[in-house]
């Protein structure tokens, strides 16, 4: 789960108009590639063919659009059979430290939740690790980091609580075959066991705001 850097930089930037959805058409996807292309390939020196790779439809991607339309943050994961893979986290430099990172992550979270999954594995830049560390991972202990552009990466994981209706093959119909993200985690918590470091009242408020939206 690569991402961009300086989170720790002061952010003057307000949250209620930003919206957080799943990316499900042709238009959201051009706007994922324009902002890795700015995020990863020139701020972090990540070459296209890395970027770009050959599983690129395999991926759910989240978005986060402000209200004059300007992609301001994502993160995508890919679905493993006990797993689930957080990567290309990244937020736009004007909304670092205004808690988006964050509100991305458990969006991804509240997802996976609901679709059974209890792990998630990332890679975070080296640099980022000290927050990471705050939000519900560990280093994976044996693992060896990597070194790709100008990131050194380090493999990490976070460790979910079961979600109590998580889905199941005795649902109806309609909830299997429903769209990425129509069903979510809708308990109060922020789902990561073991950290003291998230926000459950910034959970909360995420949940409700997508509830409305919903409507």
């Amino acid at each position: 789960m690569s991402e961009n850097k300086q989170y720790n930089e002061a952010a003057a930037v307000s949250l209620d108009d930003v919206r957080i959805y799943v990316a499900n058409t042709l238009e959201d996807y051009l706007r994922i590639r324009e902002f890795r292309a700015v995020e990863f390939v020139y701020k972090n020196g990540l070459s296209r063919d890395v970027e770009f790779g050959d599983n690129e439809f395999g991926s759910t991607y989240i978005l986060a659009v402000n209200g004059a339309g300007k992609t301001v943050g994502m993160i995508g994961y890919e679905k493993h059979c006990d797993f689930v893979r957080f990567k290309r986290l990244a937020v736009d430099e004007d909304y670092r430290k205004s808690g988006l990172a964050q509100m991305l992550n458990l969006e991804a979270v509240s997802i996976c939740r609901a679709d059974g999954y209890e792990k998630v594995y990332g890679v975070c830049d080296e640099a980022l690790l000290d927050y990471h560390l705050k939000h519900g991972y560990k280093v994976i202990e044996g693992a060896p980091k990597e070194t790709v552009g100008n990131m050194t990466l380090v493999p990490i994981m976070m460790t979910l609580d079961p979600y109590e209706n998580r889905l199941k093959m005795t649902d109806p119909p309609s909830r299997v075959l429903a769209q990425e993200g129509r069903f979510k985690a809708e308990d109060n918590k922020s789902g990561i066991r073991g950290t003291k470091g998230i926000n459950d009242k910034l959970a909360l408020i995420l949940r409700k705001r997508n509830e409305y939206r919903r409507k």
